[in-house]
């Protein structure tokens, strides 16, 4: 019998004034066995759909995060499964892009540090030659 028959098999005849760590040691199953809940048999369309729904409104989740997700609603799914059905169905991640900002810098001459002249334009905290501003 396995553990999860036994647990099942326990909890449906346990008879009155046995205490579940007796029961479990009468029928030689840990007690972490008694008291885990089962995990829940998903179809592969009820993940998908699940998957879908996470991915719509957190649409820069990974596997792994959604992995996580999954798990806080109750669905275990193996890690190699979910890369695979994210990229079946199409399910892959948006890629955060890190903005790229202008050099304002670049070739300037400094005369002094930690003063600023010109306008906004200018980089912050640096006198700029008066060579360069007369270009």
């Amino acid at each position: 019998m396995r553990p999860a028959e036994k647990r099942e098999h326990f909890r449906r005849r346990r008879p009155y004034g046995i205490t579940a760590s007796r029961g479990c040691e009468l029928m030689s199953l840990p007690c972490s066995t008694f008291y885990d809940a089962a995990p829940v048999a998903a179809s592969p369309d009820d993940v998908v759909t699940r998957m879908r729904a996470i991915c719509d409104e957190f649409e820069c989740y990974g596997y792994r995060r959604l992995g996580a997700a999954l798990r806080h609603q109750g669905i275990v799914v193996n890690g190699k499964r979910l890369r695979r059905l994210m990229r079946e169905h199409d399910l892959q991640p948006k890629r955060r892009r890190r903005p790229i900002f202008k050099n304002l810098t670049k070739g300037l001459v400094v005369a002094r540090p930690n003063r600023h002249t010109g306008g906004l334009d200018d980089a912050p905290g640096l006198i700029i030659a008066p060579e360069r501003l007369a270009a």
